[in-house]
């Protein structure tokens, strides 16, 4: 090949490698700008809108995960499982361990009656966390659906197990908090560990004193 069009050939091939490379971010960009004033909607509590702003951002980028994942949950929550469904799969096929998208679509197929598919999204979900707490009473849902009522309290029992070590972490951090100086952040941990151990517990029993401790010294 001559040497001149060899690198003539080269320089276009270079030339749409950048276009298509632009055209690309473009895209994305698009879809990112699309995404954030759907999030805004949703969070506001505007469905209608954000579901407008969403599909606009897929249609820029349709393997947006955050846009999948948006689009299901506010389809699910304005009752059009199927649209819910359809976008939480998609969602999951382009992030696998996404325990949030995996939940949602179980959250949906149970809507719709399909308890082996809610399962089946309850296992993705707690393959990757055993401890997600928002699955264990998801699956214990489902198996009351189911009458099986000895397997519903099995995940509800992990469920509070998970909780309390939840409860155990806030424990932790208010020492922390209120060795550094911070008693009205160490009060809020305090508060919120009460709110998930086990009343009557050690645990609640032991935090409920440390917050009485903290409040009498800091004010």
């Amino acid at each position: 090949m001559d040497v001149r069009k060899g690198i003539r050939l080269l320089a276009i091939f270079v030339a749409l490698a950048a276009i298509s490379a632009g055209c690309r971010a473009a895209e994305r960009d698009g879809a990112i700008l699309a995404y954030a004033k759907a999030a805004d909607y949703y969070d506001a509590g505007n469905l209608e809108s954000a579901i407008v702003s969403v599909a606009e951002s897929l249609r820029a980028d349709g393997s947006f995960y955050p846009a999948l994942l948006l689009y299901g949950k506010a389809s699910y929550l304005a009752d059009d499982e199927a649209t819910a469904i359809a976008n939480l799969k998609r969602a999951v096929s382009v992030s696998p361990r996404s325990g949030e998208a995996a939940l949602w679509l179980a959250r949906s197929y149970r809507i719709v009656g399909d308890n082996a598919s809610a399962k089946h999204s309850c296992e993705l979900v707690l393959s990757s966390d055993p401890s997600d707490v928002a699955a264990l009473r998801l699956a214990s849902l489902i198996a009351f659906d189911e009458d099986d009522a000895a397997k519903g309290i099995y995940f509800l029992d992990r469920a509070i197990d998970a909780s309390g070590e939840t409860g155990l972490a806030f424990i932790d951090r208010a020492a922390i908090r209120w060795a550094a100086g911070n008693a009205d952040g160490a009060i809020a941990d305090l508060d919120a560990a009460l709110s998930t151990l086990p009343i009557g517990s050690a645990s609640h029993q032991a935090a409920a004193a440390l917050r009485t401790s903290i409040w009498s010294t800091s004010r």
